[in-house]
């Protein structure tokens, strides 16, 4: 969205900082996925835009990189479609651990009670959402957090975004810790 161009009430956040640290999250958790780790990429302004299909990171590691550094700042802020998207690819994907990071400086266009159904979905589909909430202002972080506790994801709510690459990176390796356990299991 717009808003991910301009440093609202940061002195220390330049304009399109917040979206130069989100790239350089995302870029960090692809790199941190394993070749049969499936992955796949929806930025959203006022729509979902898929950024590449999911797939083992293997195959689409660079072309997806590159799509993530194209992102471009505009428009509104609405996350429920990416997510409705994001729910059908991970539930057709027939894998056992499917995890959705949200990524978002958090003003949406919808009401909370907009998303109700999307989080049940999710919920019911058990893929887990890390909600994260990017900027010192407080709009949406009652519905990013219950996104997160509906689903058995985590939310965070990160001021500072130079701590959001290694935020990121935490998260993709406790999933993938995770996933492996799952391997492991008779």
């Amino acid at each position: 969205s717009n808003s991910m161009g301009y440093a609202s009430r940061e002195p220390t956040l330049h304009n399109g900082e917040k979206m130069a640290y989100a790239k350089r999250a995302a870029l960090a958790v692809l790199d941190q996925l394993g070749d049969r780790d499936l992955v796949a990429a929806i930025a959203f302004d006022s729509q979902p835009y898929e950024l590449g299909a999911l797939l083992p990171a293997g195959e689409c590691r660079a072309a997806l990189a590159a799509r993530i550094q194209q992102i471009q700042y505009g428009g509104g802020t609405d996350f429920k479609e990416a997510l409705e998207i994001a729910r059908r690819r991970l539930a057709a994907s027939g894998r056992p651990v499917r995890h959705v990071i949200l990524l978002t400086d958090g003003d949406s266009n919808r009401s909370a009670e907009d998303h109700a159904a999307v989080i049940a979905a999710l919920a019911r589909a058990e893929i887990t959402v890390t909600s994260i909430r990017i900027g010192s202002d407080t709009v949406n972080l009652d519905l990013l957090d219950a996104i997160s506790r509906a689903t058995g994801g985590v939310f965070h709510h990160v001021e500072d975004v130079q701590q959001l690459p290694q935020l990121m990176i935490r998260d993709a390796q406790r999933l993938l810790g995770r996933a492996s356990e799952r391997r492991e299991m008779p």
